[in-house]
C-alpha cells in the first residue's frame, strides 16, 4: 500500500507536465497586471446570495479547500489561504499547492480550523473572498461579505464539483477560457487513466470512512464520489438510495456497524490517515462483514497527503493522486465478479 508519495513522485510523468502548465501560468501572470475586462462589472448567483465583481481581482483570499489549488492553477497567488493542519508538507500547504507556487512568496497562512479569522482577512485587505467550495454559514456570509465580496457555494455546502469551482473561480478572475482550458486538461487527465485501466468502467462503489462507532458513507453529491465517477466508475444504488434519504444538503450518512453487511457496490473504498489506523478497521469484525472486503475488492486510501488529494480533488491534487489511487481501483476492479 502506498502511505507515501515523495516529491520526485509527484513531479513524475503527468504531475510534472501539471505542474510545469500551472507555473507557466504564474509566469504569465506576474508579467502582467490585470485591467477590467469584459464581463465586468460580473454578478455570481450563489446558494447565499448574489455578489457583484466590479472588476478582476488582485488581492484574493481563499476558503475551505479546492479553492486556493484554482486561483494558483490559473496563474494568481492569494494574499491568504488556510492552513492546512492535515496532509500538509513542512510549508503548512498541501504538497500539490507548494508544489505549484514554486519559488514564488507563499500566501499568508490563515488559521481556519476552529473559526474563520475574521479580523486576519481584514488585514490582508481583499478584493475578493472566494469560498465557492466551503461550508461557510448565512452569518458568516454576511460579515465576509463587509469586508470584501464574497462567492459561496452555488446550491449545497461542500458539494461544488472541482469543475463548476473551476467554472466559477475563473469567471471572478476574469479568466473564463484560461478556466475551461484547465478543466479539459484535467478532463485529459482522468481519462487517461481511465484508459489505461479499462477495467474500472462502469464498475459501482461505495466511498466512506468507518471508526470504533459507525461506518461514515458519501452521497452522491460529495466531490469524493464525484471524482470516482469522473472516471468512468458508478455509484451504487446502495449509495444512491442513501443519498436520497439524506436530502441534497447531506455530503456524507452515518450507518451503524451492524449493517456492515448491507454496505453494497463492486469496489467499496474507505480512507485512513495512517497504516496503523488501516490495520486497525481492517481487523474489525464488523469491516471484514463488509461483502466487498471478503471479495477482494475492497481499497484503502492511506495517508494524509492521498487521502486529502481524493477528497478535495483539484487540477492541482488531482495529478498528484491519479497514479497511485487509479492503480488500486484497478486492482480490486479485477476481483470483481460477473
Amino acid at each position: 500500500m502506498h502511505s507515501h508519495l515523495s516529491r520526485r513522485r509527484l513531479l513524475a510523468g503527468s504531475s510534472a507536465l501539471a505542474m510545469s502548465s500551472v507555473l507557466t501560468r504564474l509566469q504569465v501572470a506576474s508579467a502582467q497586471e490585470s485591467t477590467p475586462g469584459a464581463g465586468f462589472p460580473l454578478t455570481i448567483t450563489h446558494a447565499l446570495g448574489e455578489t457583484v465583481i466590479e472588476a478582476p481581482p488582485e488581492r484574493i483570499v481563499t476558503l475551505s479547500w479546492i479553492n486556493q489549488d484554482i486561483v494558483i492553477a490559473l496563474g494568481k497567488i492569494p494574499v491568504g489561504v488556510p492552513l492546512v493542519t492535515w496532509g500538509a508538507d513542512e510549508s503548512g500547504l498541501h504538497p500539490w499547492t507548494h508544489a505549484a507556487l514554486g519559488d514564488a512568496e507563499l500566501p499568508v497562512l490563515l488559521e481556519t480550523d476552529l473559526e474563520i479569522p475574521f479580523e486576519a482577512i481584514v488585514e490582508l485587505d481583499p478584493d475578493v473572498i472566494l469560498a465557492v467550495y466551503s461550508g461557510i454559514t448565512a452569518d458568516e456570509y454576511q460579515i465576509l461579505s463587509g469586508i470584501a465580496p464574497t462567492v459561496a457555494y452555488p446550491e449545497a455546502p461542500f458539494a461544488t464539483s472541482w469543475e463548476d469551482a473551476t467554472t466559477i473561480i475563473g469567471d471572478v478572475l476574469g479568466l473564463p477560457a484560461e478556466a475551461a482550458a484547465l478543466i479539459d486538461e484535467t478532463h485529459a487527465t482522468l481519462a487517461n487513466a481511465s484508459v489505461d485501466h479499462p477495467q474500472i468502467e462502469g464498475k459501482t462503489f461505495v466511498y466512506g470512512n468507518v471508526s470504533t462507532e459507525s461506518f461514515f458513507i458519501y452521497t452522491a453529491t460529495d466531490i469524493r464520489v464525484q471524482l470516482l465517477a469522473s472516471m468512468g466508475m458508478v455509484p451504487s444504488q446502495y449509495v444512491l438510495d442513501l443519498s436520497e434519504q439524506a436530502g441534497p444538503d447531506a455530503f456524507y450518512v452515518e450507518v451503524s456497524l451492524e449493517e456492515a453487511d448491507k454496505i453494497d457496490g463492486d469496489i467499496v473504498v474507505f480512507w485512513f490517515g495512517s497504516q496503523e489506523e488501516a490495520d486497525a478497521a481492517a481487523a474489525m469484525p464488523m469491516v471484514q462483514l463488509i461483502p466487498a472486503f471478503q471479495n477482494g475488492t475492497y481499497v484503502a486510501i492511506v495517508g494524509q497527503p492521498e487521502v486529502m488529494a481524493s477528497s478535495a480533488p483539484s487540477p492541482l491534487s488531482i495529478p498528484f493522486i491519479i497514479d497511485t489511487y487509479v492503480p488500486l481501483l484497478a486492482a480490486a476492479a479485477d476481483n470483481v465478479t460477473a
